[in-house]
């Protein structure tokens, strides 16, 4: 089973890394965590860095096998989470938000994608080592970065009355808006050697089958009823 969330992203920037010292009894420098990343006001912790890393890495290995070490791809994975970060901010500042309903939504979705339930999609995110508050966290935070650049895209979108006349003269437009036409026919048949009578009893039929659809009938059912071709069961279609 694989999950692996892809995102566009809009940003450029140069960042520092921070890291804090717990000095020990014993006189020795202890790492509980530390900052590897200032972005505003926010930051990102190693252990974020790192439990990105892994999931990553071990979704990549599961698609392929000459894979560089973890830690030359840890300087990219990083670059994301800032992207990431710094677009949230944005978010924030926006009050771009996701209704626990979404969210939930979203959860079932994949789910279901994967064929298992919530209990079974939230046993697998913990046996790939990732607690399952921090997948929804992760998964809220996709579904605000996509609406984000949504935003972003559509406000750069701007149609002039000029480009939409372009588009209807061009090649292409004149096709889309040409008039088009769903043919279907009944077929009523008599045998070349038919008298007046068997003609006559044709045409009357025709006209009730046109008085018919004149009032409403479906054409379908007629042709199944009456049309003599061999695409009467489909409704005459062409």
């Amino acid at each position: 089973m694989n999950f692996i969330y892809q995102k566009l992203f809009f940003l450029a920037f140069f960042v520092f890394g921070i890291t804090i010292p717990i000095p020990s009894a014993h006189a020795e420098i202890t790492y509980l965590d530390h900052i590897v990343a200032i972005v505003n006001d926010d930051v990102i912790l190693s252990s974020q860095l790192e439990e990105r890393s892994q999931l990553i890495y071990k979704q990549l290995s599961q698609q392929q096998k000459n894979l560089p070490p973890l830690s030359a791809i840890k300087a990219q994975i990083l670059e994301r989470l800032i992207m990431e970060n710094l677009q949230l901010q944005l978010a924030q500042r926006a009050s771009v938000t996701i209704s626990r309903d979404e969210l939930q939504e979203a959860l079932i979705g994949i789910a279901r994608q994967n064929k298992i339930d919530i209990k079974e999609l939230k046993n697998h995110i913990e046996r790939e080592g990732m607690s399952f508050s921090n997948f929804q966290k992760n998964i809220e935070n996709e579904i605000l970065l996509q609406r984000i650049q949504q935003i972003a895209v559509s406000k750069r979108i701007d149609i002039s009355e000029q480009d939409i006349t372009n588009f209807i003269n061009s090649e292409e437009g004149k096709i889309r808006f040409s008039d088009a036409f769903h043919i279907a026919h009944i077929v009523l048949s008599y045998t070349p050697d038919a008298d007046d009578a068997a003609r006559e009893k044709t045409r009357q039929l025709a006209d009730r089958i046109i008085a018919q659809l004149r009032a409403g009938h479906s054409f379908q059912e007629l042709a199944h009823t009456h049309s003599a071709s061999a695409d009467a069961n489909t409704g005459g279609d062409l």
